[in-house]
Parts: C-alpha cells; structure tokens; sequence
C-alpha cells in the first residue's frame, strides 16, 4: 500500500468542512485559506489523492456512524414522494379533522413538514403540510435512472450548439437533426437519387 501524505491542520479542516455542503471555496474559506487562494486551493485539494482519501474515509465514518445508506435514503424519499393526504386529515360535509398522530402509520410523521394551529377569539386556524412531494419524486426518479439528463454539444465551424434533453430517444433524433443540418454535404445532396 502507498504510502500516504500527512494532512497538514488547514487540510484536515478543509476535509471536515467540505463535507458540510460539497463547496470546495467555502471550505477553504473556512478552513482558514485567504479569500484570494481558496478557489485554487479548494481545486488544488480536491485533486490531492491523499485529501480525496480522506474524504473518502471520513465520508464512510459518517455514514457508519448514522447508519445511513442507500436503502434507507432511498426509502426516506419514497416516505415523501408517496405520503397521502388521506392518511393525516379527514375531509367532509362536517369539515376537516386531523387524524391523531398516534393513529398515524408507522414512518408517516417524517413526511410533515409543519403543524400549527391557532386559536383566537375569531376562531380557529389549522395548518398542515408535508414536505415536498415532487422534490421527492424527482429525486428518486433520478436516483433510478428514469430520466437522463444529457448535454450534447456539436462543433461546426467554431459554432457551438447545446443540447439538454431529458430522455433517450429526443437525444437521439436531435443529435441526428442537428448533425444532418451541420453537415455540409445535406445541403447540397438530395433525398431523392439521381436528382443532386
């Protein structure tokens, strides 16, 4: 096994506090590196092998730590994408009423977001809300690879032309267009043999 560098003090911290939010310039920043040097320090660290291991190990004493893994994020999102309405407030002619949390199922109090409720002289007010439904169905949509987020670049001449698409197929046809029509050769050949 290589031998590996010793992280100087401003290097451990970097380690510890680029893990708090994935941002190679405010960890430097808070590492204690002048805000002239942190952006070429923050790349300069994150291409270190030796700083790329440790936020590998230190990565993996926080998830063992929290016992957190992908199944268990994965089912936490799930929690949020399929909560149900229905199983938190009952709703009719008579009005609204929240079913007790003690009634709840098992898990369903960690996709509320917010209760409150108020009482005034003019009545009473009741807030519920769950966290983000679509936020977390785009996450574990992406998780699973159900939409592919593709950026396709074609050069022509200097002339750049950006792609993004979000499935397959519309990649495939645009790519096919765009090269079609940067092609010098479809401008003067025809479709129809004989004629060009």
């Amino acid at each position: 096994m290589p031998k590996v560098a010793p992280l100087s003090p401003k290097q451990k911290r970097f380690v510890e506090e680029y893990l708090i939010d994935l941002n190679g310039t405010q960890a430097a920043l808070r590492a204690g590196y002048s805000l002239k040097t942190a952006p070429v320090i923050a790349s300069e660290n994150l291409r270190k092998p030796y700083i790329q291991e440790a936020l590998r190990a230190r990565q993996e004493q926080l998830r063992d730590a929290n016992a957190v893994t992908p199944e268990r994020v994965i089912q936490e999102y799930a929690r949020l994408a399929f909560a149900d309405m229905a199983a938190y407030v009952a709703w009719g002619p008579e009005g609204i009423r929240a079913v007790p949390s003690s009634e709840l199922p098992e898990g369903a109090t960690r996709a509320v977001a917010e209760v409150t409720e108020t009482i005034t002289d003019k009545g009473r007010t009741f807030r519920f809300k769950l966290h983000d439904k679509k936020g977390a169905l785009d996450s574990l949509a992406k998780h699973l690879g159900m939409f592919v987020d593709t950026n396709v670049t074609i050069n022509q001449d200097n002339r750049s032309i950006n792609v993004n698409v979000d499935h397959r197929e519309a990649l495939e046809h645009t790519v096919a267009t765009l090269s079609a029509r940067a092609s010098p050769q479809s401008s003067t050949e025809s479709s129809e043999p004989g004629t060009g």
